[in-house]
């Protein structure tokens, strides 16, 4: 109906009548962005979360209590990590995609040349598939089932969140508002960025298996036995090279 009636304004060239349009279609804007404003407000103290994609379907119930803190229920953990992912999106949605954006190796299309190195690290990580190789190994070495769909979960609830608000220009925050490289993710950016925190923290939860060592040649005397000792106490202290997820 509104389309119809901004065709006439046109056909008429009526500066009044195109001055009324105008006015409505700002107005009925206006109106829509009021009402999602108001649904994530809803959503940030209880709400029930649903939704389906090609990783799956998901459904949590997300309540905000004293402090704003997020009390997630799920049936299963997929679900948990879908809610999660809402969340964590909710109080830190530019602090993720800026992240997510970092792990994806396109920083300096929207910052700037300075991010060039940056993004060759992360660029040659994902042509080589170091990620996904890491991802691929059986476990222990590599994730658990549980924790591949609660990553998934987390992808889905991210996304869902961004959804609910009408995408980039209904963030609020200035530091990304509107901006083009905040943008639905998948579960594999969420394993890169935790291999980022991973390789942050100098963890070797995620990262592949280095080679041992060889043992020190032991020697005559003294001498010989205190380096043997001063070795083990090394190994003693070198946490393990595939830790259990």
């Amino acid at each position: 109906m509104l389309s119809q009636t901004v065709a006439g304004a046109r056909r008429s060239s009526d500066p009044t009548a195109e001055a009324r349009i105008s006015t409505r279609a700002r107005t009925a804007q206006m109106w829509r962005r009021f009402a999602l404003a108001i649904a994530a407000t809803a959503c940030a103290s209880m709400c029930m979360l649903g939704w389906a994609s090609g990783a799956g379907a998901y459904t949590a119930s997300l309540t905000r209590t004293t402090g704003g803190v997020a009390n997630i229920e799920a049936s299963t953990l997929g679900g948990g990590g879908f809610g999660s992912g809402y969340a964590q999106a909710q109080d830190g949605i530019c602090t993720l995609a800026e992240e997510y954006l970092t792990t994806s190796g396109e920083r300096a299309a929207f910052f700037g040349p300075s991010a060039a190195n940056v993004d060759l690290y992360w660029a040659s990580l994902i042509q080589d598939k170091t990620v996904e190789n890491l991802l691929a190994l059986p476990y222990p070495k590599g994730p658990s089932a549980q924790a591949k769909e609660m990553a998934a979960g987390f992808a889905a609830g991210y996304d869902k969140y961004l959804s609910d608000i009408g995408g980039p220009s209904g963030i609020t925050d200035p530091r990304c508002a509107g901006a083009a490289w905040v943008r639905p993710i998948k579960a594999i950016d969420v394993w890169r960025l935790m291999y980022k925190l991973d390789l942050k923290a100098g963890s070797t939860r995620l990262r592949a298996p280095n080679k041992p060592s060889p043992k020190p040649k032991k020697r005559s005397g003294r001498r010989s036995r205190c380096l043997v000792r001063t070795a083990s106490a090394s190994a003693a202290k070198t946490p393990p090279t595939a830790a259990a997820w």
